[in-house]
């Protein structure tokens, strides 16, 4: 059970690495985390390894959370955020507030399962943090190669995880699931971290790929959707993003790729991007704008079409890992 955080609240950045409660460490999104409880969905670190000098870039703790935030920017049916505070209520979970893009504070409710909680912790709310620290926060799952990463980007319910799966199957390794993060290298170019080694799929798409569900953990109690955490086919290095395809729609007689000019390219990473009603509350549509428009520059978007029956998922994998071959 996640039970209040007994360490100091302070900035992370005036923190010590001791601390008077439990502490776990592990990396995600190209960033150090401690939480006070444990998130065995992320790649633990251990802190015998670390320098005793050495500070989190985020701290997630369990504490009280506010109802509301003073003077808050945007409101909706369960947020309210501000430039630098996304506070997230999602009913029978709990609260969540994330702030500055340093810090994440959880108050769940008694009938709350941890599971619960984690799944709106690595969801939407480490969304709201990477847009906080300027990241180009895509919907996309995607996968690492040797000639960088490859974005599959669309709505929920457009098949990415699904696409993902089948190219897992293949042998192909993971770099992120539904919350893709972006920013830039040295070089100016534009690169995908890699965030933790879980995907999710529907029951369908694991009885079409045969894979078993039986001890797998069910997204949501009232979803069939099941998680699944891949170690092993988990590239955990950064990428520069060298393609991203547009599961578009399912209105065509047939598949097709179709690269896009750099203002479609642009307008569609803009539409995938993830919580976007967040980006107006926080001030940062310009730095959004500038990432989106260097990412359409650097690389291949490409519109994918398809029938909408029956989900030719085998055809379209195959005519990926063509377009990838002949790069």
């Amino acid at each position: 059970m996640i039970v209040p955080s007994e360490e100091p609240h302070g900035h992370p950045d005036t923190e010590s690495h001791e601390t008077v409660g439990p502490s776990y460490w592990f990396r995600g999104y190209g960033l150090l985390f401690r939480s006070s409880f444990p998130v065995p969905e992320m790649t633990a670190v251990d802190p015998a390894l670390l320098a005793p000098s050495c500070l989190p870039d985020v701290t997630i703790s369990a504490g009280p959370v506010p109802e509301h935030l003073d003077a808050p920017t945007t409101v909706g049916a369960l947020h309210e955020a501000t430039p630098e505070e996304f506070l997230l209520r999602v009913r029978d979970v709990g609260r969540f507030l994330v702030s500055h893009g340093r810090a994440v504070m959880v108050e769940p409710l008694p009938s709350a399962t941890d599971h619960d909680v984690r799944v709106f912790l690595l969801g939407s709310c480490l969304g709201g943090l990477l847009h906080q620290r300027g990241f180009l926060v895509l919907h996309a799952s995607g996968i690492g190669t040797d000639h960088g990463a490859v974005l599959f980007a669309g709505e929920s319910g457009a098949g990415k995880s699904t696409l993902l799966a089948e190219l897992l199957r293949r042998g192909m390794r993971m770099m992120v699931d539904d919350v893709a993060g972006i920013t830039v290298d040295a070089a100016g170019r534009p690169i995908v971290v890699p965030s933790y080694p879980r995907t999710r799929l529907w029951s369908d798409t694991a009885r079409r790929l045969s894979i078993d569900t039986e001890g797998l953990r069910r997204t949501r109690d009232n979803m069939d959707k099941y998680e699944r955490q891949l170690p092993d086919q988990f590239w955990d290095r950064e990428a520069p993003l060298i393609r991203v395809y547009h599961l578009a729609g399912s209105n065509g007689e047939e598949l097709s790729l179709t690269p896009l000019g750099p203002f479609e390219a642009f307008e569609t990473l803009l539409s995938n991007t993830y919580r976007q009603v967040l980006l107006d509350s926080l001030s940062r549509r310009h730095l959004h704008f500038e990432l989106a428009s260097l990412t359409a520059r650097f690389a291949t978007v490409i519109r994918v079409i398809r029938p909408a029956e029956p989900f030719l998922l085998t055809e379209l994998a195959d005519l990926i890992m063509q377009d990838l071959r002949d790069d």
